[in-house]
């Protein structure tokens, strides 16, 4: 009776785990803060296909990024062109996948401790 016990306990923590890493690599998204800089613009030489680090982007920004604590990452985006310099952006990050979007958002739009780290 004790092993079918420890048993089932066991398979109930493996997919309890299991739901939870799942959901923090694949569905729970990060949405990180950043300022346009143009100077860390590079062009990527994106070739397609199935296995495309680039994701078929013409461009890739490396910039700081902060999430609404004014905590600091440092994060790739790819981009099929140029983004207007000074812009400010709210990204979605995924811990597997990487940015899945973006958008602009105005100064104002901006977490009180990710306004710290811009000037307006």
């Amino acid at each position: 009776m004790k092993r079918k016990l420890a048993i089932v306990i066991g398979i109930l923590v493996f997919i309890i785990l299991s739901c939870l890493t799942y959901r923090y690599v694949f569905i729970k998204d990060f949405t990180y803060y950043t300022k346009i800089d143009n100077s860390k613009l590079e062009k990527v030489n994106s070739n397609g296909g199935v296995f495309d680090k680039h994701g078929g982007m013409k461009y890739e920004y490396n910039l700081k990024m902060y999430d609404k604590n004014g905590k600091s990452k440092e994060i790739r985006l790819g981009t099929n062109r140029e983004l207007k310099e000074g812009a400010f952006l709210k990204v979605y990050y995924y811990f597997l996948r990487g940015v899945h979007k973006w958008e602009e958002v105005q100064y104002d739009d901006l977490p009180i401790k990710v306004k710290d780290y811009y000037q307006e």
